[in-house]
């Protein structure tokens, strides 16, 4: 029962200390810099620029799938869906998966910070505002810190997913092995 308390509380405690670093993070950039503005931190590799991203994340938009259904709309239900799937996901994670749960709980600040972005700033979109880079003309999309959090928390979902699988097939390998072996008189 302890162990159940403390993975919810990893999941509680992880989605609303990121929710709180993006939403705060969001408001300085919205009350500090211009619109569209590049502020250089670290030359041409790191600057923030404040824009509205009314797309998925790093801009990609799903008009093309999707075209008949208000973005805004569709926007809020797959984050509703997802959050729900990651809920769903998480109460099965076995309690020995700690990294899983990280990964999980990681995802769930990025899609609430940016869901609550969609509610209270619906004409406009997501604040965007870290934009990485090596030059003037060669940079990567603008992002924001929910963005982070579901990357990483992707990448360690993902990279639990595919490890799972490959000692499940160790297992099945090494298995199939000893019965050789053992049929072999070894």
């Amino acid at each position: 029962m302890k162990e159940i308390r403390h993975k919810w509380l990893l999941l509680i405690l992880v989605t609303l200390t990121g929710f709180f670093i993006d939403y705060f993070s969001k408001t300085l950039v919205v009350s500090h810099l211009s619109y569209g503005i590049p502020k250089k931190v670290f030359g041409h590799l790191l600057q923030f620029v404040f824009v509205y991203n009314k797309g998925l994340l790093f801009g990609i938009n799903p008009r093309g799938i999707f075209p008949g259904i208000p973005l805004n709309l569709l926007l809020l239900v797959i984050t509703i869906v997802t959050i729900g799937f990651l809920v769903f996901f998480y109460k099965r994670i076995p309690k020995h998966n700690i990294l899983l749960h990280w990964g999980v709980a990681l995802i769930c600040p990025g899609a609430l910070g940016n869901l609550f972005d969609r509610i209270i700033r619906p004409a406009d979109g997501v604040v965007d505002f870290i934009q990485i880079g090596l030059s003037e003309k060669i940079h990567w999309y603008i992002f924001n810190v929910a963005d982070i959090y579901v990357t990483v928390g992707m990448a360690v979902f993902l990279y639990c997913l595919l490890r799972d699988e490959t000692l499940k097939k160790a297992s099945v390998y090494s298995s199939q092995d000893f019965k050789k072996q053992s049929s072999a008189g070894f």
